[in-house]
């Protein structure tokens, strides 16, 4: 029963993942919000407080915390004789499943359509509902706290925003953008919070159907802050910049032109010197960018220059020789996502720019890099690129020959990362020109390193010689694996995968003298 104020106290009072999953147990059979609120006064600030500040209770404290307002707004609305937008459009539809279906999808379509309007209808929220706990929300994403700040835009800002409702959302954000000009915070963080809150109305559509939204965002987001954005030295407000610029392209009434060019200005710094955790946010803004240009009538000369400079990017800052991981980890997903992005526009142009020599080149200095994973991504990232566009520095002859030799050599090192990379070389090499002979080549010149290294492990045995100085057939026989489920994928090539694993066999025998004392002439 409610007669118990001290247990119930004890509940919203702590903050443990388990009492706030008590006290959603208790909402049902608790008479209203207004008793409950009065007995824990605090309770919506320590719930987003906690959302803010530990992310492991995040999702719970949210959960709760949207109830409680959203139980507490319809008490509000029936108090002030407010009837929502919702119950005029919609009716209740009882003992059919299906036709109740039908009307929450026509519901849902109604809308997902922008209003016949020029402005947005007068906000129906009830007077003082913000004021529960817009001021709490202002607080947890202006604090000089990033990881609080980052919980805050992540766990709370959405949730509260579907909350409001699609057609009064508009107006929350709003009140929270007009808020930010009297914040007591640096410039810095009021203009992280502008640029977060307009990534998350436009990931929801509330940019597209609300001139109000677009009025506040543009008088917060001009132009010559967007450019200080994008070039900030913080990492969270630069990255948040790019994300800005990639939505405001894809929305109506932006300089297009203007702001690409700020991003195209903007990227090589960004790549340079961006942390890795920030790497995945300025990649997924490039692709969003890209697609936004893609999707307008006259974007294509736009595209195309966007596209040539972001290949530019990747290309000098992160897959120079010898860069280290950090650089490397921007390469490699900024071509990813050029290739899959030319892939699905079907473009010939942009495929072109994927397969120039400049390209090619920087994948196969990641292809011999030291980190495993580079070696491993360049070398699928170049199979793919030769799926659909063949570089003609794979295929040419006079360049084959050259890459070749430098495959055999590295494939011989007794260093397991240069002979991986040969092997890698050789199978990206029988990819770009699958042919038999090339095959029967590779498998001759293992079958003949096998037979050198059986002579001189015999050679060592008789004379007592340590056996470190074996010519070594490993990186051979690793080419051999690709370039064999290659050829058993065509058909007709019976005779070399049997030489290939006869030539394997003799190795596994030869490879237990060094490391079983097993000897080949032995029984």
């Amino acid at each position: 029963s409610w007669s118990g104020n001290t247990r119930c106290s004890h509940i919203v009072t702590f903050c443990a993942q388990g009492r706030y999953l008590a006290l959603d147990l208790l909402l049902p059979h608790l008479p209203s919000s207004s008793q409950l609120l009065a007995l824990a006064p605090n309770l919506i600030k320590t719930l987003l407080h906690t959302a803010a500040d530990d992310e492991s209770n995040a999702g719970v404290a949210t959960s709760l915390l949207v109830k409680i307002l959203d139980w507490k707004r319809k008490e509000m609305e029936k108090e002030h004789s407010i009837v929502p937008r919702k119950a005029v459009k919609s009716r209740k539809l009882r003992g059919d499943k299906k036709k109740r279906r039908m009307r929450e999808a026509a519901d849902a379509d109604a809308d997902a359509q922008p209003p016949p309007h020029s402005s947005d209808p007068p906000s129906q929220l009830p007077p003082g509902w913000l004021d529960l706990w817009l001021p709490h929300l202002s607080w947890a994403l202006l604090s000089p706290l990033p990881r609080r700040r980052i919980c805050a835009s992540s766990f709370c800002l959405p949730p509260l925003l579907d909350a409001c409702g699609h057609a009064e959302a508009p107006h929350a954000a709003a009140a929270l953008l007009d808020g930010l000009a009297s914040a007591p915070a640096p410039d810095n963080r009021r203009l992280w919070v502008a640029l977060e809150l307009h990534r998350t109305a436009a990931q929801r559509g509330l940019m597209a159907r609300s001139p109000l939204l677009q009025t506040r965002v543009g008088e917060w987001l001009t132009p010559p802050r967007l450019q200080i954005a994008a070039g900030h030295a913080e990492d969270g407000v630069r990255a948040a910049g790019f994300q800005s610029l990639a939505a405001m392209v894809g929305e109506e009434g932006y300089p297009t032109e203007e702001l690409v060019e700020v991003f195209r200005d903007r990227l090589p710094h960004a790549a340079k010197a961006s942390a890795s955790e920030y790497i995945k946010k300025l990649v997924r803004a490039m692709r969003d960018m890209l697609t936004a240009l893609a999707g307008r009538e006259a974007g294509a000369t736009v595209l195309r220059t966007t596209f040539a400079d972001v290949v530019t990017t990747a290309v000098d800052r992160g897959g120079y020789p010898g860069a280290v991981l950090e650089r490397e980890n921007v390469a490699l997903p900024l071509l990813q996502e050029c290739l899959e992005f030319a892939q699905k526009q079907k473009s010939e142009d942009l495929l072109a720019i994927l397969a120039a020599a400049p390209v090619v080149l920087c994948l196969l200095t990641a292809l011999q890099s030291v980190w495993d994973r580079t070696r491993s991504a360049a070398h699928a990232l170049l199979l793919r690129l030769l799926a659909a566009a063949p570089p003609a520095l794979l295929t040419r002859p006079s360049s084959r020959i050259l890459l070749r030799c430098r495959a055999f050599h590295l494939a011989a090192s007794p260093r397991s990362r240069e002979s991986d990379a040969g092997a890698r070389l050789l199978a990206v090499l029988h990819a770009a020109s699958p042919e038999e002979d090339g095959a029967r080549e590779l498998v001759s010149l293992a079958a003949t390193r096998v037979t050198a290294m059986e002579s001189a492990l015999e050679h060592a045995v008789e004379k007592g010689l340590p056996a470190a100085t074996l010519p070594l057939s490993h990186g051979l026989l690793a080419a051999l694996a690709p370039v064999a489920e290659a050829l058993g994928l065509q058909g007709g090539t019976d005779a070399i995968l049997a030489e290939a694993a006869a030539v394997c066999l003799r190795a596994l025998e030869l490879s237990l003298g060094v490391v079983a004392d097993v000897h080949p002439a032995g029984p």
